[in-house]
């Protein structure tokens, strides 16, 4: 793959992370006084807390799937998994902390096939205090990223 292409694909997906950083933030404001009990919410807040923890999860998938993968390709890194991705990351100092960052991206996966919504309260709860955490990795990400923009 070419160097300006995959210049492209990393300056699209900074900017697609950048957009669901946006929104997330968005939805955390509004969810932050709710509490975790999900049997005490009105649809309204039901909706609102169910699109967080959908952009909450979109972010992680952008950051660790699509930013990360189009980071390291343009820094013609071999392909791997997830997890090499997240060590990788580690290593060039853009997630301080790989464990923790595989456990968000373990807690997307739950939230992803929770059918029955019986766990929303807890995912609320674990997603509003690790949404500093995904910013700040997509912050440092982005900011390692500018040498090549």
């Amino acid at each position: 793959m070419s160097t300006s292409r995959t210049l492209v694909q990393l300056r699209s997906a900074l900017a697609e992370l950048a957009e669901a950083r946006r929104v997330l933030n968005f939805s955390n404001a509004r969810v932050s006084a709710l509490s975790s009990d999900f049997r005490t919410w009105s649809p309204d807040e039901a909706e609102r807390v169910e699109a967080f923890l959908a952009r909450f999860s979109r972010g992680v998938d952008l950051l660790t799937n699509k930013t990360l993968r189009s980071l390291f390709r343009h820094e013609l890194e071999p392909e791997g998994s997830v997890l090499d991705r997240i060590h990788l990351a580690q290593k060039r100092g853009l997630i301080p902390d790989s464990e923790r960052m595989r456990a968000l991206k373990e807690l997307r996966n739950r939230i992803a096939h929770d059918y029955s919504g019986g766990d929303t309260g807890a995912f609320l709860e674990l997603a509003r205090q690790e949404t500093e955490f995904l910013n700040s990795c997509a912050e440092a990400t982005r900011l390692y990223s500018e040498r090549y923009l």
